[in-house]
């Protein structure tokens, strides 16, 4: 779960959590203390909203019954100021209601699988008890036998995606563990490719620095008197048919005027060739990956963000 929504739960007796799969042995995470890559051994479970955890997906119990202090915690408050009042009675959409026990969440939880929203629950998938015909697939993305390959879970399927020097790449392994399919794209990297591609992460980090110091201007707009939103530094590798494409996206995004919804948006396609940088247009982008490029939003130009 997020870990801004961790607090100390040693003063409950027992919880009861909604979680999915997020991944199998392999899964990749980030030590944010350290800023090293660590590989779990065994599969990774996360709260059903990865994001923002709902409430009723962790439901805290003291002496045999429902505790809603978790939900008061201010972590978790903005749900709770919704919810408080629906808990003196039973609920349509809540699992619990104010001072119930165990057995009635239980039983709460089997009606609510009923509903078109919750899915019934399916087997833990373990890599070591993978059938036959994926251990090939398997064994291409294991960590760091042929590269690092970072992975996510969603239903039977597991997506795979290669990063080189922290970039990802458009190489992608999608293994099907229900129907046993394999699918690999069309552009794969060999082991002199991944090593010798110039190294846009380093790039990247360094121009990060750069930036928290001294926020560059966006190039198609003068953003005048307005408030810099969001500024982000991407690096990634494209693989084609004629060779690979470093490329270094930076996004800046400012607020439109001093409300909440309107965002003013520019962009920033680098090109490495060589090691040394070139601006291209999202046209000459295309060309070079063979796939249009598409702006997210016109350059400049206010747009309206959509809430709830």
């Amino acid at each position: 779960m997020p870990e801004y929504y961790f607090v100390d739960m040693s003063g409950y007796d027992f919880l009861y959590m909604a979680l999915s799969q997020a991944g199998c042995e392999g899964y990749m995470l980030k030590d944010l203390s350290t800023d090293e890559i660590c590989v779990s051994d065994s599969p990774v479970f996360m709260t059903v909203e990865r994001s923002a955890p709902a409430l009723g997906d962790v439901i805290a119990f003291s002496g045999g019954r429902f505790d809603e202090s978790l939900w008061q915690n201010k972590n978790w408050i903005y749900g709770y100021q919704f919810a408080m009042h629906e808990l003196e009675e039973d609920n349509n959409e809540l699992a619990v209601k104010r001072g119930c026990d165990e057995n009635y969440v239980r039983s709460r939880i089997a009606e609510l699988k009923n509903e078109s929203y919750i899915s019934e629950p399916r087997a833990v998938f373990s890599v070591k008890n993978a059938p036959e015909e994926l251990k090939a697939a398997f064994g291409y993305v294991a960590p760091f036998e042929n590269g690092v390959f970072a992975h996510e879970m969603h239903g039977t399927g597991i997506t795979y995606r290669r990063f080189i020097n922290g970039c990802k790449t458009n190489e992608i392994i999608s293994i099907d563990v229900g129907s046993r399919e394999v699918a690999y794209s069309k552009n794969r990297f060999d082991a002199e490719e991944a090593e010798n591609v110039y190294d846009i992460g380093a790039q990247v980090k360094a121009l990060s620095e750069e930036y928290k110091k001294n926020a560059p201007e966006p190039p198609h707009f003068d953003p005048g008197e307005l408030t810099l939103y969001g500024l982000s530094v991407e690096g990634y590798y494209e693989k084609t048919d004629s060779g690979v494409v470093s490329v270094i996206w930076t996004k800046w995004l400012y607020r439109a005027d001093e409300g909440y919804r309107a965002f003013v948006y520019d962009e920033r396609f680098t090109v490495y060739e060589d090691g040394k940088p070139r601006d291209v247009t999202t046209e000459e982008l295309s060309r070079l990956v063979g796939y249009e490029v598409m702006p997210q939003y016109k350059y400049g130009e206010p747009f309206e963000v959509p809430f709830g």
